[in-house]
């Protein structure tokens, strides 16, 4: 189905105000809203539950998108605030890791269970088929009755569901591409560094780059990465480096806080900012407006620069090499990425094992 039948279907039941995170599945369905609809970025999925809270305290019924993975996310407000308050929501929800469908790894938990957990929070649900309009009368029923109940109600959506439709992107063609920009952090990184890389596009450019056994590559829980480096970093003591991005430094952006109270040693923090949810489409991220570099220095992080080329880049590595103090390298990035690009051939669990065994003795 078009991402623009969809969204007048729910227009035409009362939804009119949208919000959320992005997901691969529903890419046309975002840049749709974001063009033409009254829609809100959010960092994260409770910030969104927040803003559909304050949605429906003017006395209007919001719907807001999500990844299955990131539905763990509005847990909380979805018990605490929606439910307490009887806040009639809409969740639109990408069904990653369905059971049967080949996906990705890190969608597998979330995948099987989805069902279960909406049954757990007694959240009705549709599971949108291709055929829109033979659904009508039951999507109808859905939003009717979170209305007249103040409840929430739920729409799954397949991959596959939505018509591919080209998302421009623009483009800055002075910068490096993420993965170039990569290339010239990894030419000055010394083998016994411990490096963690961000969910998706990130890693698996890194992966291509420069495997090595000491490098960890997060799958899924995005926004995590830098806090489970400054965890290893805690116990092992050597020399750290993240590679993180725009909008996973946004979604947990209290991290950068807390590593800065901590101030560590040894650990370089770098943002690969395109402005852009990158590897889910290429939605809008609220980067292109927040300057992560002042954010870095407000967390008392001791060096931080914002550069552009690769001699800058290099530049700042080799100083970090000699002076490894806690340190924050924002690069702005070009928003392209190698259309063949790859994924690690083994599993997570065996990288893992990998990284844990290139550490035995180490803490």
């Amino acid at each position: 189905m078009k991402a623009a039948d969809f969204i007048d279907l729910l227009k035409k039941n009362g939804i009119r105000d949208f919000t959320g995170v992005p997901c691969s599945v529903f890419k046309e369905v975002i840049a749709y809203l974001e063009k033409n609809e009254n829609y809100l970025i959010a960092s994260n999925e409770g910030e969104a539950m927040g803003f559909a809270a304050g949605i429906s305290l003017a006395n209007r019924i919001p719907a807001v998108f999500m990844q299955n993975d990131g539905f763990g996310n509005a847990v909380n407000p979805l018990t605490s605030l929606q439910k307490l308050y009887e806040f009639p929501t809409l969740l639109v929800i990408s069904w990653r890791g369905e059971p049967g469908k080949k996906d990705a790894p890190q969608h597998l938990w979330s995948g099987k269970t989805l069902l279960d957990l909406l049954k757990v929070f007694q959240v009705d649900h549709v599971l949108l088929e291709p055929h829109l309009s033979a659904q009508e009368a039951e999507i109808k029923q859905l939003i009717d009755n979170i209305g007249r109940k103040n409840s929430i109600g739920a729409i799954i959506c397949r991959k596959g569901i939505f018509e591919k439709e080209k998302i421009p992107q623009k483009q800055d063609e002075e910068l490096l591409s993420r993965e170039e920009a990569s290339a010239a952090v990894l030419e000055e990184i010394a083998d016994d560094v411990s490096i963690f890389s961000t969910t998706g596009k990130p890693s698996r450019e890194i992966y291509k780059l420069r495997d090595r056994n000491n490098n960890f590559y997060v799958v899924g829980s995005m926004g995590c990465t830098a806090s489970i480096a400054f965890g290893f970093h805690r116990s092992s003591g050597g020399k750290t480096v993240v590679f993180d991005g725009d909008g996973a430094v946004l979604m947990h952006a209290g991290t950068l806080a807390t590593i800065g109270y901590y101030q560590p040693e040894k650990f370089l923090h770098i943002c690969l900012d395109n402005e852009t949810y990158e590897s889910t489409g290429g939605q809008t991220a609220v980067s292109a407006v927040v300057d992560l570099s002042e954010l870095a220095r407000a967390s008392k992080y001791r060096e931080v620069a914002q550069v552009k080329t690769a001699a800058e880049i290099r530049d700042f590595v080799t100083k970090w090499n000699k002076n490894p103090r806690l340190s924050f390298l924002h690069i702005k990035v070009k928003n392209v990425t190698d259309p063949d690009l790859g994924r690690p051939k083994e599993t997570p669990l065996d990288l893992k094992k990998r990284f844990m065994n290139a550490h035995e003795g180490s803490s």
